[in-house]
């Protein structure tokens, strides 16, 4: 039933009736698992993704522990919760959570380079920029961002640091 409401895990057919018909906008989270608890618990989580996303968007959290982000607008990805021994090591040296660097990575695949501002950060990862600049912060003390050089983005404000990313992206991939 999610597969078919969800047109194959790529949108969420639910919310785009919803605002058609009642004309406001929701998020919704979709949880799969081997019984009800099991889906209900994903569910759970999708749905505390969705509220946390600032353009709404709805989750599903897979069998996979994947969580697909349905519809909205920006960069979608997919984050597994399989927990390679790298992602592990870099969430120890950093004191990141396994998930905010699988977010990360996420986030570097997307932009196809591993020279980022914390401005596309947050931008990719639809979380505020204060949030974008911890995590690159704490990357930089463990030695696994340097600041490379600062941009001007607008004609006004401070200029945008670029920090590249020292993250081994073949390894992030690597089966445990």
């Amino acid at each position: 039933m999610v597969e078919k409401i969800t047109d194959s895990f790529t949108s969420c057919l639910l919310k785009e009736y919803i605002r058609e018909t009642g004309g406001f906008d929701v998020c919704v989270g979709y949880g799969m698992g081997a019984d009800l608890p099991q889906a209900e618990t994903a569910a759970a989580a999708a749905a505390r993704e969705s509220r946390i996303s600032t353009d709404q968007a709805s989750y599903l959290l897979n069998t996979r522990s994947e969580r697909i982000r349905l519809s909205g607008r920006g960069h979608d990805f997919t984050v597994s919760d399989a927990v390679t021994p790298y992602i592990r090591e870099l969430s120890d040296r950093s004191g990141l959570s396994t998930l905010t660097i699988q977010k990360l990575a996420a986030a570097l695949k997307i932009t196809g380079t591993e020279e980022v501002t914390p401005q596309d950060l947050a931008r990719i990862l639809h979380i505020t920029v204060r949030s974008a600049n911890c995590f690159v912060a704490s990357l930089v003390s463990s030695n696994l961002a340097c600041a490379l050089y600062s941009k001007q983005t607008n004609t006004k404000g401070r200029p945008s640091k670029v920090y590249k990313i020292l993250i081994d992206m073949d390894k992030i991939n690597e089966a445990k």
